[in-house]
């Protein structure tokens, strides 16, 4: 009779965890499309009330290299790729996170549903050889939680329209 137990260790979904948080050291900025109408002010510019920013803080970003890394094609003309992965922690929202005295954090803020269309705008790439990821945008088109549920792993294209 097979150990009913199973062979692994009741905590080894967490295993991983501390060496992919140490990878996120982009930060990032989430927007959440509003539906609203970009508008012209006189004087002043353009008002941008298309999006809202939903989350902030740190992400690990690299290359989509699964089978849903592909190229995109509609009616014979290149849409886009699903080229990025931006790995986030659940629970790590920076917007509306309480610090204490010491400036330590001691609760985060809620994170927001992500969904398709939201937009990833890359704001600090500090390690060598990612600062061709500054102020770049991505649109998610794949927001997975990740099998070991404290990160989302948000599949996002570029080259959009």
């Amino acid at each position: 009779m097979l150990n009913s137990r199973g062979v692994f260790h009741p905590l080894f979904a967490y295993h991983p965890r501390p060496t992919v948080e140490g990878t996120q050291h982009t930060l990032v900025e989430i927007y959440k499309p509003t539906g609203g109408v970009a508008e012209w002010i006189p004087g002043e510019g353009m008002a941008d009330n298309t999006t809202a920013l939903v989350w902030r803080g740190y992400a690990r970003v690299q290359p989509n290299i699964d089978w849903r890394a592909r190229p995109r094609d509609h009616g014979n003309e290149f849409d886009a790729t699903h080229a990025v992965r931006i790995q986030l922690g659940i629970g790590k929202n920076l917007l509306g996170a309480v610090r204490d005295d010491n400036g330590q954090i001691t609760a985060y803020g809620d994170d927001p549903l992500f969904a398709k269309d939201f937009v990833v705008r890359v704001v600090e790439a500090p390690v060598s050889g990612t600062e061709g990821l500054l102020n770049k945008a991505f649109v998610v088109r794949n927001a997975l939680t990740n099998d070991t549920t404290w990160q989302y792993n948000l599949l996002c294209d570029t080259g959009t329209k």
